[in-house]
């Protein structure tokens, strides 16, 4: 996925000023109505790939969306995708989208084994397509990959995991924690720090990264 040139990335924000903008002058005017068709405007031009949800309803100044679901394509050919249950957007703040059972999930372009953390909640912002998972989240691979992860924050457009204190135990039975890891879509590589690896096939014997 191309990186926006600055003048793309100026209009964008530009138009992504005037929505909001638009948003806090026209609810008392609007109303309902006006709410839901200004942040799902807001959301379709600050979230310029796909996003979809199952079904919306309007409580105040309040927008419920049930099942929102957003999917970009990064720069290494690799899909990542940020869904919830449910999503609550406030007209004080369209920008800031509060989710409940968050889950932020990475398919790499071979189609291989993909990598999801689950948590109970999460907060997406919309226009830096950042998604922060602020409880402890469970890690699961279709690999067969298993574990739990501390604070994560996702870089949805950019390709840019990242995640705290983390606990995983791959499928041959080798187990890996961490301080701190992620993956960069930039380089196409996984990093942790302060890594412990137990080989399952040395019992006893751990080795740590340099």
């Amino acid at each position: 996925m191309a990186a926006l040139s600055q003048r793309e990335a100026y209009e964008r924000l530009m138009l992504r000023n005037q929505v909001v903008a638009g948003l806090r002058l026209g609810l008392p005017v609007l109303g309902g109505a006006g709410l839901a068709y200004l942040v799902l405007a807001l959301l379709f031009n600050a979230l310029t790939q796909q996003f979809s949800f199952a079904s919306l309803s309007i409580d105040r100044d309040q927008l419920s969306v049930a099942a929102p679901h957003l999917s970009v394509t990064g720069e290494d050919g690799s899909v990542f995708e940020a869904s919830a249950e449910a999503a609550a957007i406030s007209a004080g703040d369209p920008d800031r989208i509060t989710l409940s059972a968050a889950s932020l999930t990475r398919t790499p372009g071979d189609e291989t084994a993909t990598l999801t953390l689950t948590s109970p909640s999460g907060v997406l912002e919309a226009a830096d397509q950042r998604l922060t998972l602020p409880e402890r989240s469970v890690v699961a691979g279709s690999d067969g990959l298993r574990g739990q992860s501390g604070p994560a924050v996702g870089e949805i457009g950019t390709g840019l995991f990242r995640a705290e204190a983390i606990d995983l135990t791959f499928a041959g039975g080798a187990t890996l924690s961490a301080a701190s890891g992620g993956y960069d879509a930039a380089t196409g590589r996984f990093r942790f720090s302060d890594v412990v690896v137990t080989l399952p096939d040395t019992p006893g014997r751990t080795e740590t990264a340099p």
